[in-house]
């Protein structure tokens, strides 16, 4: 689905209430809702978890380019710590 037209999504979801919803009563129709709104929660909390599992796996060349800036910048550091420390006092 991820492919699919957004106007096409809602034309079915639309269908897809009509259909669940004829001769149904207002009690069955909440009960039928709340259903599918958890059920819609928890696919999307789901997601979310899985989207951060996959960004915490995935070393692209961003988070490769960040860890050598920052190990370079601990490199120039520790030298400028050393110069300090070997710059003769008045």
């Amino acid at each position: 689905m991820p492919n699919s037209d957004s106007n096409q999504l809602i034309i079915l979801s639309a269908l897809v209430a009509l259909i669940l919803s004829e001769d149904l009563s207002a009690d069955d129709l909440n009960i039928i809702g709340n259903f599918l709104v958890g059920v819609g929660s928890l696919m999307l909390t789901k997601a979310a978890q899985l989207a951060v599992q996959e960004s915490s796996n995935n070393n692209s060349p961003e988070s490769d380019s960040l860890e050598k800036q920052v190990k370079n910048m601990q490199i120039q550091l520790k030298m400028i710590q050393d110069q300090m420390q070997n710059t003769p006092k008045p």
